[in-house]
């Protein structure tokens, strides 16, 4: 390291040592060998997987534990000395029962292992928003991780320097990874051992903590005590063919499309218009009024954590040239023997020999059919993209009997970790440390029924705006604990990482403006409505661009619009479909306010959901009874 330590991380550090037991301390700087020797490690170990060079330059495939594959909210908790929330937005800890029942299990939880110390900086070097984590760890894998997706070694360490030494302390052991064990701790008021705990996993969610623990738990608390905004978007940048620059960002729940949008190419119609496309960012943003009146946003993050499933040349080309630059980390993904990767959606046929994310051994023994470990045999179905279990479902893993259908070769929450830098669609601003100007901000979700939810949907005011972004729902996906397609309401995409009560994060919003003259113009989208027969009737990816260029024309005052309860639409003739054939009962489905499509039951659903907080703020609810009274006026 070229940059001099700052006595508190190394006495910190030492401390932690003592807690957890380990053998040695091992200070990580980022630089490439060390990294090379870090992952050379974890190859040898039997931990990491080395790829086909000339595939996958410089990149590794693993696999986890069976029951560590998506974050556990159910036990990832904020400490306060009092519960103000009731577990409401979150889940609730006092610090007595932390340092009684969740600190004895890091104590010696390293022993016999080394202990990683992992300086990561999260955001740009002179950035006034960016803030410095130094975490300790037991994993390799962690580590590794870390180094792509923080500014990693000299640049945390000079912030640290030059802020007195001021760190967020990071502590995290993997363990014996026993899933009853596990907590993911965030002590928004201070520990004196550490200010995120977390313990018994290794997935990114729970284990990476630069990410969702300190990006948005964290962050967050400390957003609303100095006025800005820790939020789970994307941050575009759209370059019109007059050469003005549009900056948004967007808010998905994970496995929503939200790297695909963050990557998105337009349509053939509109690049020869001359629509330029770049992006800054995939999954965060922490968004500061700036003194030329509008919010800039950050992307606090260095790396992509995204999904793989579903992602190929046609869905997020981008993407795909990012992952073939190498210098990747595959996580539950299936793997063939010659050293390539493989997820469902990545190729229409999977390859004839291949191993799945639990390592299991599946061979083609027939035109559609594959067995796996010589006792399971699975038909493939090329149209859905999906695998059938034929035969041999006894010999399947207790939780999977009885299921027709059989969780795929590739863990439906399974990654790729991979540097933003290598992304060929990269704007060139993305590490400016005064960020960017935002005037456009989509929050959205995946609502599958057919002519409910609009694909696009602007808000006529800030307090709609906060509304509407408050009571969206989503079906959940494998990234979270719960039951896949169930529908909840997940507020800016923010339920998983709520760190302080949902009703004071809105008047946070709400007061946003005090101090922004211009905010930025805010529409909900939703890419998922389905026809009867299950069956997408938006394209979505490159054409989701259609409904962006609308919001741009709409927000300039040349767009078309209809007024409706749930913001302005763009009916059948606004959105530009040049190139896009569709019946004109789907483009109405998708455009307009339908009361008949089960509105009714969506505004009970969104009023039980605002009741469950007696504090909501009075905006909120306003706009709930605006929207059941224009329901019921029809």
């Amino acid at each position: 390291m070229s940059v001099k330590i700052h006595p508190r991380v190394t006495d910190w550090a030492h401390q932690m040592k003592g807690i957890t037991g380990a053998n040695k301390v091992i200070m990580l700087d980022g630089s490439p060998a060390q990294r090379s020797r870090l992952n050379q490690a974890l190859v040898k170990s039997g931990a990491f997987q080395a790829l086909d060079p000339a595939k996958w330059p410089n990149s590794y495939a693993s696999r986890s534990a069976p029951t560590d594959t998506a974050r556990a909210e159910d036990k990832t908790l904020m400490v306060y000395s009092e519960n103000r929330d009731n577990n409401r937005s979150f889940k609730y800890m006092s610090p007595d029962a932390a340092h009684s029942d969740v600190l004895p299990l890091f104590k010696n939880a390293m022993n016999g292992r080394d202990m990683f110390v992992v300086p990561a900086l999260m955001g740009p070097e002179g950035s006034s928003l960016s803030r410095a984590l130094v975490q300790v760890t037991d994993s390799p894998y962690v580590a590794a991780n870390m180094a792509i997706m923080s500014r990693m070694g000299d640049p945390a360490l000079r912030h640290i320097n030059e802020n007195n030494g001021v760190f967020t302390r990071g502590l995290h052991a993997s363990a014996d990874l026993d899933y009853s064990k596990l907590y993911v701790l965030h002590f928004p008021e201070g520990d004196p051992i550490a200010d995120i705990w977390s313990v018994n996993s290794a997935y990114g969610g729970n284990a990476l903590q630069g990410k969702k623990c300190l990006a948005l738990r964290l962050a967050m608390t400390q957003a609303r005590a100095e006025g800005w905004l820790a939020e789970h978007m994307l941050i575009l940048k759209i370059k019109d063919p007059s050469g003005k620059t549009h900056y948004l960002t967007a808010a998905f729940p994970s496995a929503c499309g939200k790297t695909n949008l963050a990557m998105l190419n337009p349509p053939t119609h509109f690049a020869q218009q001359g629509w330029e496309i770049t992006t800054l960012g995939d999954d965060i943003a922490w968004l500061k009024p700036h003194s030329d009146g509008t919010l800039h946003a950050i992307n606090p993050e260095n790396g992509m954590f995204g999904v793989a499933p579903g992602t190929n040349d046609q869905t997020n080309g981008n993407m795909m040239d990012t992952l073939r630059r190498g210098n990747v980390i595959f996580t539950n993904v299936a793997t063939t023997p010659d050293g390539d990767v493989w997820w469902e959606g990545l190729t229409p046929r999977p390859p004839k020999q291949f191993h799945d994310w639990r390592n299991r051994e599946w061979e083609q023994i027939g035109s559609n059919t594959w067995a796996i470990d010589r006792q399971v045999k699975v038909e493939w179905n090329e149209g859905r993209g999906s695998w059938k279990v034929t035969s041999g479902e006894e010999f399947l893993p207790d939780a999977l009997q009885g299921a027709k259908e059989l969780p795929n070769a590739a863990h439906p929450n399974s990654r790729f970790t991979v540097a933003a830098s290598q992304c060929p669609s990269l704007a060139q601003e993305w590490e400016n440390p005064d960020g960017v100007p935002i005037s456009l901000t989509l929050f959205g979700g995946r609502r599958p029924e057919f002519g409910l939810i609009p694909l696009v949907s602007a808000a006529q005011s800030w307090e709609q705006a906060v509304y509407m972004a408050t009571v969206m729902g989503s079906a959940m996906t494998a990234a979270a604990f719960g039951a896949v397609g169930d529908i909840r309401r997940d507020a800016f995409a923010q339920l998983p990482f709520m760190g302080y009560p949902l009703p004071d994060y809105l008047r946070h919003w709400l007061s946003m403006p005090q101090s922004v003259r211009h905010l930025p113009q805010v529409a909900t989208v939703n890419w998922f409505q389905r026809d009867d027969e299950g069956r997408f009737i938006w394209h979505g990816y490159g054409d989701n661009f259609r409904a962006l260029e609308w919001l741009i024309r709409l927000g300039e005052g040349s767009a078309p619009y209809l007024d409706s309860p749930v913001g302005r639409l763009p009916g059948i003739n606004g959105l530009d479909m040049t190139g896009y054939n569709m019946p004109e009962k789907h483009l109405a489905a998708l455009t307009t306010f339908n009361p008949e499509a089960g509105w009714p039951a969506e505004a009970d659903s969104r009023a039980r959901h605002l009741a469950k907080y007696p504090d909501m703020p009075e905006a909120v609810t306003n706009e709930q009874k605006k929207l059941a009274g224009a329901i019921n006026s029809f």
